[in-house]
């Protein structure tokens, strides 16, 4: 969970670079974008009710206020690529179904599906670190529209290696939940 209203900057590197560096986790964007909810009748609830913090439900989503106000300007700067980033979680997310289900990591498919994780891996990284760092220092709206474009350009290619990685995966595959792709 990267962002909880105490979360420092600091923790949000060093729960990058964990999802970088541990079976590339970092190549799923829901993974940095995920944000704590705050359930009534837990125990940080407790916490954090008593405490006054400023919280709300938006379409099921807990907004709060971080205590840190750098830490607070980051998820605008990842909300500004959520939509591209659904996307793409969705068809890697299928992909790696169909590969380990259908045991396909040894196979060409495999050895591609693998270099695309591992651009997804890096281009999730460098850009989740920038928007830190553009954070950190303040940096100017046309910094973050510049760093917002370009990441979109690079899921957009990603979006299209997978839309032609997929029908090859299936096409050597033994066993798919439903028709990929849909």
């Amino acid at each position: 969970m990267n962002f909880n209203p105490e979360t420092t900057c600091d923790e949000l590197e060093n729960s990058a670079r964990f999802l970088r560096e541990n079976y590339e986790e970092a190549s799923t964007f829901y993974y940095f974008y995920s944000k704590m909810g705050i359930y009534e009748g837990t125990k940080i609830y407790d916490k954090y009710a008593n405490t006054g913090l400023d919280y709300r439900i938006l379409n099921e989503n807990y907004l709060y206020n971080f205590y840190d106000k750098t830490t607070a300007n980051i998820p605008p700067i990842l909300e500004l690529v959520a939509d591209h980033t659904w996307i793409i979680d969705f068809l890697h997310f299928e992909a790696t179904q169909l590969i380990y289900m259908n045991q396909l990591m040894g196979t060409s498919v495999g050895k591609k599906y693998t270099d695309i994780r591992k651009k997804l891996n890096d281009q999730n990284y460098e850009f989740f670190m920038n928007a830190v760092n553009l954070a950190r220092n303040k940096g100017s709206q046309a910094a973050i529209y510049d760093l917002v474009d370009d990441f979109k350009a690079k899921v957009n290619r990603s979006i299209a290696e997978y839309k032609q990685l997929i029908p090859q995966i299936v096409s050597q595959s033994k066993y798919i939940i439903r028709e990929p792709l849909e």
